[in-house]
């Protein structure tokens, strides 16, 4: 058997081994000294912020199959039934919240112009022209003379008829 000398590079120490064991670059005499090579040097927020980029960086690179799996589970665990159950205990606490929002003028000016954003989105790259159209509209039917011309401007009278004979 043939035994070469290597040192330790975590307690610097030599030790003995058979070139065939040593299976990493990184040489250790022990597997304390393994263990304690991986603890050391790191405080526990530089190893929670390690981690956190480490898994920012894998879900950038595995996007596609970490939504395929989220899919997957949902079409395997969802249900219905539970969810419309869910969804009902919860409406008027869901309700009264709402109220409670859009009572603050900062909070339905937000939300009125991402809406109008998420629907804007639609048409890509000519998003930004279909808002312009949609203030000229605006400015358009505020000339008309008066609340009959803009219903009927908007086709709101078009509506009553087809819900007449509906």
């Amino acid at each position: 058997m043939i035994f070469r000398i290597y040192r330790c590079d975590f307690c610097k120490q030599a030790f003995k081994r058979q070139p065939s064991q040593m299976r990493c670059k990184r040489k250790f005499c022990s597997l304390q000294c393994f263990g304690g090579s991986r603890r050391i040097d790191k405080a526990p927020e530089q190893k929670k912020a390690e981690k956190a980029a480490y898994d920012r960086e894998y879900r950038t690179k595995n996007r596609a199959l970490l939504k395929a799996k989220k899919r997957a589970y949902f079409e395997k665990t969802y249900d219905p039934e539970a969810a419309r159950i869910k969804r009902k205990r919860g409406a008027k606490r869901h309700a009264e919240y709402i109220k409670a929002y859009y009572a603050d003028p900062k909070n339905k000016a937000a939300k009125v112009a991402y809406d109008a954003d998420r629907r804007a989105a639609v048409f890509g790259p000519f998003s930004d022209a279909y808002k312009v159209y949609l203030l000229l509209k605006q400015r358009v039917l505020q000339q008309l003379p008066d609340k009959y011309e803009r219903l009927k401007a908007t086709g709101y009278y078009d509506n009553q008829k087809e819900r007449s004979h509906a």
